[in-house]
């Protein structure tokens, strides 16, 4: 399946939430910035509940990406791949405060504050996942902060990926799944781009005037 845009796959993903998720009492949004913008802010829309998001930044090294850090200093590793690479703790530890200071400036910039999702229901949105990184640090984000139950909805996942993440959600929603070894988003939709910071922020003010933003 090939999307026209993040609106279409947005279609498509919003039939598959309505025919399982049947309650969303007591439920947030959390959006993975910055990909799943457009699914956060129509899912909202829909269903008039309130979006928050996470900063996560994926640490690559030599070209492979070794792990990933969250805006609370949360981090997930590789640590066959850092083995494999040789690197020392002191150069793990450099490239990981690296990495939370490029989230902490992003979370200033976006005047994130935290939020408790104590026995909420968390819907985590993002609009594609190819490594199971960015996945699990929201998964694991989400649990640290007392969700109930956490869902991940998304457009397409590479095969691999959903094997590693499976087992850290309560459910997992999603229209299509690739065996391409050579799995690139825009094999997937026909337009795609990533949002600059400006762009974030009109999606942030939009869910602000219809008092679904929290943070």
């Amino acid at each position: 399946m090939i999307f026209q845009s993040r609106y279409e796959a947005w279609s498509y993903l919003w039939i598959l939430l309505k025919n399982k998720i049947f309650d969303f009492s007591d439920t947030v949004i959390l959006w993975i910035l910055r990909g799943g913008s457009i699914i956060a802010q129509q899912l909202s829309l829909e269903l008039g509940i309130c979006v928050n998001f996470v900063i996560i930044k994926s640490l690559y090294y030599d070209g492979k990406k070794i792990w990933a850090v969250v805006q609370n200093w949360l981090t997930i590793y590789n640590k066959k791949l850092i083995w494999k690479l040789w690197l020392s703790e002191e150069e793990v530890e450099d490239i990981r405060k690296k990495a939370f200071e490029e989230a902490k400036d992003e979370r200033e910039r976006f005047w994130l504050k935290n939020y408790d999702f104590t026995w909420k229901q968390v819907v985590i949105v993002d609009d594609w996942v190819k490594t199971w990184f960015t996945a699990v640090a929201a998964a694991k984000f989400a649990k640290q902060s007392w969700a109930r139950r956490i869902i991940f909805a998304f457009p397409v996942i590479r095969d691999k990926a959903l094997a590693w993440i499976k087992n850290f959600f309560d459910e997992i929603i999603f229209p299509e799944v690739s065996d391409d070894s050579n799995f690139n988003l825009h094999k997937y939709y026909m337009s795609y781009y990533s949002l600059n910071s400006e762009e974030v922020m009109e999606v942030i003010q939009k869910l602000k005037q219809s008092n679904c933003f929290i943070g």
